[in-house]
């Protein structure tokens, strides 16, 4: 029986000729596996106290100390979302104004702010 190894057409009983065998690769990060972070299959593991991580989530753990997040907030090519890379603005026919903003950010003035315009809602409805 006939086997390919390397590119090499092969007997299979014949030896292998060229490089370190499996256990040497292995203790080397090579073999494949799966990564105990993100899951994925990988020919090329790391292992550490957490686990055979994958090349990404290796140099993640050994920069920052932490696991690769592997779910979070989708960021786009400037990491911000899709959604909000443009500036945001009111509703058309709503004007505001940087005096009110400024009131209602301290305290207790914005809160009677606030109050002040829900009564002026309120009477507006009731017309």
């Amino acid at each position: 029986k006939w086997t390919i190894h390397r590119g090499i057409w092969r007997k299979s009983d014949s030896p292998n000729r060229t490089g370190p065998s499996a256990d040497e690769n292995q203790s080397q990060g090579e073999g494949g596996g799966q990564c105990s972070n993100c899951g994925i299959h990988c020919t090329i593991m790391q292992h550490t106290p957490r686990g055979y991580l994958c090349n990404s989530c290796y140099q993640h753990w050994r920069r920052t100390g932490m696991q690769r997040p592997t779910s979070g907030p989708a960021g786009g090519k400037r990491g911000a979302p899709p959604g909000a890379r443009h500036k945001r603005k009111p509703p058309r026919g709503m004007y505001i104004n940087h005096d009110d903003l400024a009131a209602m950010a301290s305290g207790q003035a914005g809160l009677q702010m606030l109050k002040a315009m829900e009564r002026e809602l309120d009477s507006l409805q009731r017309q």
